[in-house]
């Protein structure tokens, strides 16, 4: 099979009316036809769907393949990067609109600025966190005036384009809109992870791992999309969201992993290396990873902050009076992977004492989601000598 340029993919579940002016916009993209192929992955079948591929598919390589599988983006997405035969695979959701001289400002980057680095656009239109129960579908003409004339539209910005994204970049890489290398993707096996299920956080796990294996994360402020109004319900995305974080979390074990779990991706950007350095010289001196153990004692779900494990993980913490331990977890606690009010009783050991305030505020934010009841370890000694 001929090898392309660019591949284009996408992934649709109940998005067949935004995915036909998809569709549209790909078809007027000003770029050579021959280096383009665009993969199509549907979790639900439709004629009409199928008739407009057809319509666009004399002018421009497009396929589409259909699934009656359970819906999974990561899965949706792993298979559209097996069949890309693209040297880059750009990857927009079903409902992502892209100006005509798109494809020309990404390969510039590409030939001007890094050859090899993941590259991410910015969106109009787009906030996760307001729910959307009715909008406005406008014609298609409304965005091809946008699209045609490389006119920015006055729509609101994503919030990563006015905010330093150059700590923790992974943390800003949202898959609605983003450039890889295959090769790199192919060599370093870097497909999404199949275990999430439902909305969110599959893609910036993804990302970490692409930032971890030595590829440069590139923010291009040159490329922009229009993401298209369709309902969306925030609290429901939220506890998907959530879950699908505490996966990754569990995965990873990673201050700067928590940070962006429990202080935002903004904060944990601006307050990451001096945490990082804070942490790391308290590991030294008490010679081990810092870390929380989930612990039953009785019949009470327990959770202990602020113990020290060695290589082994193994609590070496002589003041940890855990009995049976469930789970040790080398994190700190500014975001830990468990449902609300989780635990009966939650001790903080002496070491946390030594955290800053300013560190403690998060922390203790965090605890009072899993419990009621926070309590210095040592009064718990105090009590039972």
């Amino acid at each position: 099979m001929e090898n392309k340029l660019l591949s284009i993919v996408l992934q649709n579940y109940h998005r067949i009316e935004n995915l036909k002016y998809v569709l549209k916009s790909l078809s007027e993209l000003d770029f050579n036809n021959d280096d383009v192929e665009i993969i199509v992955c549907s979790y639900e079948y439709s004629d009409e769907l199928y008739n407009k591929i057809q319509e666009y598919s004399s002018d421009i390589s497009i396929s589409v393949f259909f699934s009656n599988s359970s819906w999974n983006i990561s899965k949706a997405r792993n298979n559209c990067i097996s069949l890309a035969r693209g040297k880059y695979i750009v990857f927009i959701d079903a409902d992502i609109l892209c100006p005509v001289d798109t494809l020309n400002k990404i390969m510039d980057f590409y030939n001007n600025v890094n050859s090899e680095c993941m590259q991410i656009g910015f969106l109009y239109g787009y906030d996760e966190r307001t729910s959307v129960e009715y909008y406005e579908n406008k014609d298609y003409s409304f965005y091809q005036n946008y699209l045609q004339n490389d006119k920015r539209p006055e729509m609101n910005i994503d919030y990563r384009f006015e905010n330093d994204t150059s700590v923790l970049p992974w943390a800003f890489c949202w898959t609605a809109f983003v450039v890889v290398p295959r090769e790199k993707l192919i060599k370093n096996n870097l497909f999404f992870d199949e275990g999430f299920t439902g909305w969110g956080a599959e893609d910036i796990e993804w990302a970490y791992r692409i930032y971890k294996s030595g590829i440069d994360i590139e923010f291009n402020r040159d490329i922009w999309a229009i993401h298209l109004p369709h309902k969306r319900d925030s609290r429901k995305n939220f506890e998907q969201n959530q879950n699908n974080y505490y996966l990754f979390l569990k995965k990873t074990n990673e201050l700067e992993v928590e940070m962006v779990g429990g202080l935002g991706d903004i904060r944990a950007n601006r307050l990451y290396y001096d945490m990082k350095n804070y942490f790391s010289e308290l590991e030294e001196e008490n010679g081990g990873r810092i870390s929380v153990a989930e612990c039953l004692e009785g019949d009470k779900r327990v959770l202990y902050v602020g113990v020290i494990v060695n290589t082994d993980n193994e609590i070496n913490d002589i003041s940890f009076s855990g009995n049976d331990i469930v789970n040790v977890y080398n994190l700190i606690g500014f975001y830990l992977p468990y449902t609300d009010n989780y635990f009966d009783v939650i001790y903080t050991m002496p070491l946390f004492d030594k955290y800053p305030e300013e560190y403690k505020k998060y922390i203790f934010r965090e605890l009072n989601r899993l419990s009621g009841r926070i309590i210095p370890a040592l009064s718990k000694m105090k009590d039972s000598e």
